[in-house]
């Protein structure tokens, strides 16, 4: 029995990974049917709404972290039985190609790789290089980019693409925006507030919607509200949200994102390569706040980039302590149309949208 070509996309971890991950195996199996795409994950709860997608075509390895003597020593050992463990995949799969995504998930698969002599890419999500990427770096094949580097040199195996987003969302911008919003029970006359904070957490969204929802309804009366939580402030916000009078759509983790997107006419967000992007496709201005603690403070490097187009506004975490401050920034946005339709059109045009299919066209030369 022929075994068919397979390639392996190692993007366990963060959402961040995943997103993009799924999104470019979609587009393999589109476009180079003659390939099977299997993929490397880490065994993160956030995988779970993934794995139920694509069956049986994965291998979770054990992520490892580089913390103290006592888990320095576990990881160690993780280490050599995740590469064990893909090494056995290259055994009974016929892998031709490993695409990496700037994790230690992916280091196991790319090092697995090498051992094979099987050629290697890289994406990139944010704009300063993760360690892992950089390391792989050296002997990568190309290195896609969805943000130009901060700092990197001019090697030729550079290049800026995009980020790649999922089938769904794409198809997402066919959706009407008025008739999602009669299904969903929102006023079709409100302007749309959506709140997300993505994989990394939105406590400090959550807390500052908690203590300024009320606030914001008098400024802006014809408000109303689509939130993506997550658990931790779910129950307060509900309350908040029940309280106001005014329609909403609150959830704990939501996996109809591009109907969300649709009906959305601005966003309070964390800033994410994934979210911005999508954000981006979806003309939907923000005020972005980056996580604080993310690595490298790359998610402060991705709203800076985009706000140079106009489309976005960025705050601080500290910024969301200043009631005053918040106010009159969304009181703003929220009652003037036309300042909101500038941003729209800025952030649209600020990002490219075809990552997945030009990533696609170029790795055909390496395999």
């Amino acid at each position: 029995m022929n075994k068919r070509k397979t390639i392996l996309i190692s993007c366990g971890g963060t959402g961040g990974h995943i997103t993009p991950g799924v999104a470019l195996g979609e587009a393999i199996k589109n476009e180079m049917s003659e390939y099977d795409v299997m993929y490397v994950f880490s065994g993160k709860k956030i995988e779970k709404m993934f794995i139920s997608d694509i069956k049986e075509n994965y291998v979770i390895i054990k992520e490892i972290k580089f913390s103290g003597i006592k888990d320095s020593l576990r990881s160690i050992i993780d280490f050599f039985l995740g590469v064990m463990k893909i090494v056995k995949v290259f055994f009974e799969k016929k892998i031709y190609f490993v695409v990496g995504f700037g994790s230690a998930t992916s280091l196991i698969a790319i090092i697995s790789g090498i051992l094979f002599f099987k050629p290697y890419i890289l994406l990139e999500q944010n704009t300063v290089m993760g360690r892992a990427n950089r390391v792989a770096s050296l002997l990568a094949k190309k290195i896609y980019l969805s943000f130009p580097l901060k700092k990197r040199n001019k090697a030729s195996k550079y290049l800026v693409t995009g980020n790649p987003m999922r089938e769904s969302l794409i198809k997402g911008k066919l959706l009407e925006s008025e008739k999602e919003k009669r299904i969903s029970g929102l006023d079709l006359n409100r302007v749309t507030l959506l709140i997300i904070g993505g994989s990394q957490g939105a406590l400090s969204l959550n807390k500052a919607m908690a203590l300024y929802a009320t606030d914001l309804i008098k400024e802006v009366p014809n408000i109303q509200f689509i939130h993506v939580s997550g658990s931790n402030g779910y129950s307060e916000l509900s309350e908040v949200y029940s309280k106001s009078g005014v329609p909403f759509i609150l959830k704990e983790f939501a996996d109809d994102m591009p109907r969300l997107y649709a009906m959305s006419d601005i966003a309070l967000s964390r800033s994410g390569a994934s979210t911005v992007f999508e954000l981006s496709y979806f003309s939907i201005p923000a005020v972005l706040v980056p996580y604080p603690y993310a690595k490298d403070m790359h998610q402060n490097s991705n709203a800076d980039y985009v706000a140079k187009s106009g489309g976005v506004m960025v705050f601080e975490d500290e910024d969301l302590k200043d009631r005053e401050k918040f106010l009159k920034i969304f009181k703003e946005l929220l009652l003037n149309r036309n300042k909101r339709q500038l941003m729209a059109k800025a952030i649209n045009n600020s990002l490219p949208h075809d990552a997945a299919m030009s990533i696609v066209k170029d790795m055909g030369k390496f395999l």
